[in-house]
């Protein structure tokens, strides 16, 4: 048990803000009339991307608070024992890569997992400056 311990703890110290939870999610949606996608990024440091055509444009940088904030909410959705694989006319995406691998779900608006979407929500509240 002492080595899984180590294994475990030796890649959060190269992880710069190892208190997230995650290394990076990338969340969006696609579909609808136009298909288009909209994708954004988020890693651990705090900044926020969008993403089109391969090329990251940075929107803003989170402060602690909304990160943490974001980790935790991350930790209560328990993404990994989601089975979420919907398909439909707008569906939408996140994928959460941190030191165990990846986990990715889609869903679409009618699906039957709120917690999905109430942090699918908090991650697109990131995109606004927050109000001074």
């Amino acid at each position: 048990m002492g080595g899984a311990a180590f294994t475990r703890c030796a890649p959060c110290n190269r992880i710069p803000g190892k208190h997230t939870g995650f290394e990076s999610i990338h969340f969006g949606r696609s579909g609808g009339f136009t298909n288009i996608t909209d994708a954004y990024l988020l890693v651990n440091s705090g900044m926020v991307y969008k993403v089109a055509d391969g090329e990251f444009t940075g929107i803003r940088k989170l402060d602690k608070p909304e990160i943490r904030r974001i980790g935790q909410e991350l930790q209560e959705l328990e993404i990994g024992s989601l089975d979420l694989a919907e398909k439909g006319n707008m569906t939408y995406f996140l994928k959460i890569k941190n030191e165990d691998g990846e986990e990715q779900v889609t869903w679409t608006e009618s699906t039957v997992h709120p917690g999905v979407k109430e942090f699918y929500r908090l991650l697109v509240s990131t995109l606004q400056s927050p109000e001074e």
